[in-house]
């Protein structure tokens, strides 16, 4: 072979080699170092599906695609109290937890949860900023539990059957699906209320067959269910504030490259937002669908409501040993 034959043939290989290498950097760019399972109990086409599908697409962007995330909605790998449980053992990396499971686990966090404790969405969001809420998250993060960012879902609000409620004196007797949870049902007896716990799938049944007389809920629940159907009167009670965490096992946490922790604690914080926004306009354009089915929507004075409920602030104080977790969040400013 000449001399110049060869020149070129070692040039032909040496261009191949880099050719191949461009094409394969590619299959190496995309591929994953890391796979993670986030999982939740909602529904497809919810704020918080949205926000959860968003998420991983951030992190991915974020991590040049290291980071795979994977999304599992709407039950698939178990209910809230099981997948807290896996999120804790490591099997599942990231949930959606409600503050109502989480203080199961940390039972300080459960303070937000309390009736009339927050005032607004804005106020909540002002908690979470404050020491007050960076404590509560402290205590979380103790459990295993990192929070990446916070979810809103709505404000809890009444819708009766046929009585309307308008006033204080409208609560007494009202048979009232809820929560089998103690502060919950305490707190609709202060009101005057009866309160019947209920699994939620037979709310509709129950109250079309008049075994109940009202259920409790945010104005997307009470649409997806249809409550409409059977419930004529909603009133603004806004008596709960219903909110989630994006929360991160700490092992899971852990086992990032550092890089890859910033970028996840970076899009956990632009999610909360993001998702917040979202729940904001759906919770206006459900009770807008309320309205144009045919359901009266009323308001009431909400100060008055406070008031008679207080008890349960003192109950929560003493089961968290004294610290006084409600007076931190209502100062909140």
């Amino acid at each position: 072979m000449g001399r110049s034959n060869r020149r070129g043939w070692r040039k032909g290989v040496v261009v191949g080699l880099v050719m191949g290498a461009m094409l394969a950097l590619p299959l190496l760019v995309s591929a994953a170092d890391v796979t993670l399972k986030l999982a939740h109990t909602q529904n497809p086409g919810t704020a918080i599906d949205k926000a959860t599908l968003l998420l991983a697409k951030r992190v991915a962007e974020l991590t040049n695609g290291a980071v795979d995330m994977k999304v599992f909605g709407a039950m698939s790998l178990g209910n809230e109290r099981q997948m807290i449980e896996q999120v804790q053992m490591g099997s599942v990396d990231l949930g959606i937890f409600s503050n109502d499971y989480l203080s199961n686990v940390v039972p300080e966090i459960g303070v937000v949860t309390l009736p009339y404790v927050v005032r607004s969405i804005e106020h909540v969001h002002k908690v979470w900023e404050a020491p007050v809420g960076k404590d509560l998250m402290d205590l979380l993060l103790k459990k295993g539990l990192r929070s990446l960012g916070t979810y809103d879902y709505s404000f809890r609000n009444t819708i009766t059957r046929t009585q309307p409620i308008k006033g204080v004196n409208d609560f007494k007797n009202v048979k009232i699906r809820v929560m089998e949870t103690p502060t919950v049902i305490k707190t609709w007896k202060l009101l005057g209320a009866n309160p019947i716990p209920m699994p939620w799938n037979e709310v509709y049944g129950a109250l079309q067959s008049k075994v109940i007389d009202a259920m409790e809920a945010p104005p997307e629940s009470m649409w997806s269910t249809k409550i409409q159907e059977v419930g004529k009167h909603l009133t603004l009670t806004q008596h709960q504030y219903t909110g989630s965490h994006i929360i991160m096992g700490e092992p899971s946490f852990q086992r990032l490259k550092p890089a890859h922790k910033e970028a996840v604690l970076k899009a956990g914080l632009e999610n909360g937002k993001f998702q917040q926004e979202i729940a904001f306009q759906q919770n206006k354009e459900f009770l807008q669908k309320l309205k144009e089915f045919g359901v009266e929507i009323y308001e009431i004075d909400v100060a008055q409501l406070q008031k008679l409920v207080a008890p349960v602030y003192d109950d929560f104080t003493k089961s968290v040993g004294g610290k006084d977790w409600v007076q931190r969040v209502l100062a909140v400013k």
